[in-house]
């Protein structure tokens, strides 16, 4: 496998000519499986995310830290091949070729992203938690709160009524992880994020006229440091707030069209 510098792939990027997706008719109010990543991550701003709601509410130092942080290692791209491994194992070869990120992974991170997948493939728990799901399946729903929203699910089962999200994180443990997405008062948004994928999804699921209801989402988490394993639920008082901060950020910023 051949790495190119960070910067080579940051003076790559910037020199490329952005440019929007606009999504095929068939493509709305819909699940959408195989949906690639660079797509969603150029629909237009109209379609709104849990990312942006996130940064919405997130103070500058926060936002800076994040941005810092991406830029400096290369945690998003480590976290992306041990997505592609747990999740689509069998695009692991063509992974280079479709998402060119991965040229920020060096060599020495590599012996991470094998602890970390053999880590969560012995846990039990987390693995069963995937059998009978649909992958990487994105929504994209066009009478959202009066806008757009668009939501990409690592994982979702209709039969349970569940989101999954395979979340790597540098906590030490899925414990410390969980505390994380319980302290509101310093929140990273964690409540925002479970309560806008299941309503999107359920929008989803009224506009396909499926008698479903999306009413858990579960972050299975795997620890880059420790290479500890494990699966954390939102409970419902997060979820509802969630909620409330989602119909707050529609109250005061809407949608952009």
């Amino acid at each position: 496998m051949k790495f190119r510098s960070i910067e080579e792939v940051v003076k790559e990027r910037e020199e490329k000519e952005f440019r929007l997706y606009e999504p095929k008719p068939h493509e709305l109010d819909t699940w959408v499986p195989g949906f690639k990543d660079a797509d969603y991550f150029c629909l237009d701003k109209s379609y709104a995310s849990s990312t942006g709601i996130m940064n919405y509410f997130q103070n500058d130092d926060k936002k800076d830290f994040f941005k810092k942080l991406n830029k400096k290692y290369c945690f998003l791209e480590v976290g992306s091949l041990i997505h592609c491994h747990l999740l689509t194992p069998e695009d692991i070869d063509n992974f280079q070729k479709e998402r060119d990120r991965i040229a920020k992974v060096i060599p020495k991170h590599l012996e991470t992203v094998t602890k970390c997948v053999e880590a969560a493939k012995a846990n039990k728990e987390l693995m069963l938690e995937l059998e009978g799901t649909e992958r990487e399946l994105a929504g994209m729903a066009t009478s959202f709160l009066g806008g757009r929203a668009r939501i990409k699910c690592d994982a979702i089962s209709h039969e349970r009524g569940a989101i999954l999200d395979v979340k790597t994180t540098s906590k030490s443990s899925p414990a410390a992880f969980e505390k994380d997405v319980h302290n509101v008062e310093d929140s990273l948004g964690y409540e925002i994020q479970a309560a806008f994928y299941l309503r999107v999804a359920n929008e989803i699921a009224k506009l396909e006229g499926r008698q479903i209801e999306y009413n858990t989402f579960k972050w299975l988490v795997v620890c880059k440091k420790t290479f500890k394993t494990g699966v954390v639920t939102c409970p419902p008082e997060l979820i509802k707030l969630g909620n409330e901060k989602i119909d707050q950020y529609y109250a005061e910023k809407g949608w952009e069209k």
